[in-house]
């Protein structure tokens, strides 16, 4: 592609990286920031597939991106099912606590939104460096319908947490948890899309 930059796109690299890495010591706080950690691994996979060809031979990308995709959404899936598990373990506790009100009240009212909120905007100011880093890689980018939907989602979500925290604290753990349900969810159908999606080039990488 002509008019490819790398130093901007290892730029992007970086900053997606690190807006998984905020949100993953962010998770100490809110479980909905667990839960965009994991979906935006998927964000990582498709900007790490759509660059290798910059980086490698393009013969070598054809032969290895089913398999990635594959293997990575392969990886990510089970994590999403995993937070997705807790997160509803936890609203069940939570809905019952809140029936009664004064359990909830003493185990769930005071949630850290002062701890998480850095955690929150560190990771939205990343993941927007991250989108000017990749256009200024090439503009191109933009018409590559895949990558800006999962990207567009990622900031959609991470938004939307956003103002799930910003409601009365009171509420913020009911709310942050049902922020990471519906991010698992997202996450699990964008890894089952990617899964299958890849079956095709994986079959006839083997063979089959």
């Amino acid at each position: 592609m002509l008019g490819f930059k790398k130093l901007p796109f290892v730029g992007a690299l970086l900053f997606i990286l690190v807006t998984i890495g905020v949100e993953i010591v962010g998770s100490c706080w809110s479980v909905g920031l667990s839960a965009l950690a994991i979906f935006d691994l998927l964000v990582l996979m498709t900007v790490l597939l759509i660059g290798a060809p910059f980086l490698i031979t393009n013969a070598t990308t054809g032969r290895i991106q089913g398999f990635a995709t594959f293997g990575f959404s392969m990886f990510v899936l089970p994590l999403a099912i995993a937070v997705f598990g807790v997160a509803v373990t936890l609203f069940f506790k939570m809905l019952l606590s809140f029936y009664f009100v004064f359990p909830y009240i003493f185990n769930y009212a005071d949630f850290p939104v002062s701890g998480s909120a850095p955690f929150l905007a560190g990771a939205m100011f990343c993941k927007f460096a991250f989108c000017i880093c990749m256009i200024l890689a090439h503009e191109k980018f933009l018409a590559n319908i895949g990558l800006v939907l999962i990207v567009l989602t990622s900031l959609l979500l991470t938004m939307m947490l956003s103002f799930l925290h910003g409601l009365p604290t009171i509420i913020v753990s009911l709310t942050d948890d049902i922020g990471a349900i519906i991010i698992a969810v997202v996450t699990c159908v964008r890894a089952v899309g990617f899964i299958l999606s890849s079956l095709p080039a994986v079959k006839k990488a083997i063979g089959i």
